[in-house]
C-alpha cells in the first residue's frame, strides 16, 4: 500500500487514498467494547490496558459516545456530559485533547494518509466506525429483537436460543463501574429492564414447552437481579406447586414477605397471598 501511494502523482493522491480506504480498513483489527458488567476494550482477543488512555477522561469520552448511540453525535453533547460547567472555549479544548488521546490509544500506529479510522469526526459529529467497532450492548438488543420476532412466528426453539444468547451477554449493569454518573443512569435502568424482559419471555417459553426446571432457574435468575419482582415470586410458587413441591412454594412466599417487609417496609401485592392460599388449600 505504501508503494502504491508513493508512486501516485500529487494531484491524484486524494482520489487514490479514498479508493484504498476500504482495503486499509479491512487490514485493521476489530475492536469490541464490552459495557454490560465489567467495562473492557478488546483489540482482537487482547484487553487494552487502561493506562494507554492517559487518564480517565478519554475513557469517559468513549463511554459518552457509546451511550449516545455511537453514530453522528454532536460534540456539544459529549462536552456537556464531561465538562458541563466549562465555558465554550475550555470545553472545546478539553474535548480536542481527550479525543486525540482516545484515538491514539485505540489506533497507535495510524497512517497519516488515512487518518484515524475507529473514531471519525465530520462537521462536528462524532462516530464510531460500525465495521471496526462492535458493542456488546448493540448485540444484546439485536438478539432480543430477533428472539421476539421468532417467538411471534412460533419458532420457539430458535426464539429460546436467541433469548439465551442475549441473557448470557448481560453480565451486569451497564457501565457498572460508574455507579454515580447521572448521564448513564437512565440507560442503565432501561437496559436492566430489557434484560428482565428477556428473562421473563425466556421463562414463559420454558413453561410453554414443559421445561419446568429451566423455567424455575430463569425466574430465580430474575430475582437475582431484581429481588422485588412479584411476577417472579408468583410464577416460582405456581411452578413449584404444580410439580408437587409445596414446601418450596412456601419458601418462596416467605422469602417474598421477608424481602418486602424488611427492605421496602411494605407488603407485596394481594395476588401473591391469593396464590399462596390457593396452593396451601390443595
Amino acid at each position: 500500500m505504501d508503494r502504491i501511494l508513493s508512486s501516485v502523482r500529487p494531484g491524484e493522491r486524494e482520489k487514490v487514498v479514498e479508493n484504498l480506504r476500504p482495503l486499509y480498513k479491512s487490514l485493521l483489527p476489530v475492536i469490541r467494547i464490552e459495557t454490560l458488567g465489567r467495562f473492557n476494550i478488546l483489540c482482537g482477543r487482547k484487553v487494552l490496558d487502561g493506562r494507554i488512555f492517559e487518564g480517565a477522561r478519554p475513557l469517559l469520552l468513549l463511554k459518552s459516545i457509546v451511550l449516545h448511540g455511537s453514530r453522528d453525535i454532536p460534540k456539544e453533547i459529549l462536552m456537556d456530559d464531561l465538562w458541563p460547567d466549562a465555558d465554550s472555549a475550555s470545553g472545546e479544548k478539553n474535548f480536542k485533547i481527550n479525543l486525540h488521546r482516545l484515538r491514539k490509544a485505540m489506533e497507535p500506529e495510524v497512517k497519516k494518509e488515512f487518518g484515524y479510522s475507529y473514531i471519525v469526526q465530520k462537521a462536528g459529529l462524532v462516530s464510531l466506525d460500525p465495521v471496526l467497532v462492535t458493542l456488546d450492548v448493540d448485540e444484546f438488543l439485536c438478539l432480543g429483537v430477533r428472539a421476539a420476532e421468532n417467538e411471534k412466528n412460533n419458532n420457539l426453539d430458535a426464539a429460546l436460543e436467541l433469548y439465551d444468547r442475549a441473557a448470557e451477554l448481560y453480565k451486569g449493569d451497564y457501565f457498572a463501574e460508574e455507579p454515580y454518573m447521572e448521564w448513564i443512569l437512565r440507560k442503565r435502568d432501561l437496559l436492566r429492564a430489557k434484560y428482565i424482559e428477556v428473562l421473563e419471555k425466556k421463562a414463559r417459553l420454558h413453561e410453554e414447552l414443559d421445561q419446568i426446571q429451566k423455567a424455575v432457574d430463569t425466574w430465580q435468575r430474575i430475582l437475582d437481579t431484581e429481588p422485588y419482582s412479584e411476577t417472579a415470586y408468583q410464577n416460582l410458587m405456581i411452578l413449584y406447586a404444580d410439580s408437587g413441591r409445596r414446601n418450596k412454594a412456601r419458601e418462596v412466599f416467605e422469602t417474598c414477605l421477608l424481602v418486602f417487609r424488611n427492605e421496602l417496609g411494605t407488603e407485596p401485592d394481594k395476588e401473591i397471598f391469593h396464590i399462596y392460599d390457593k396452593i396451601m388449600s390443595r
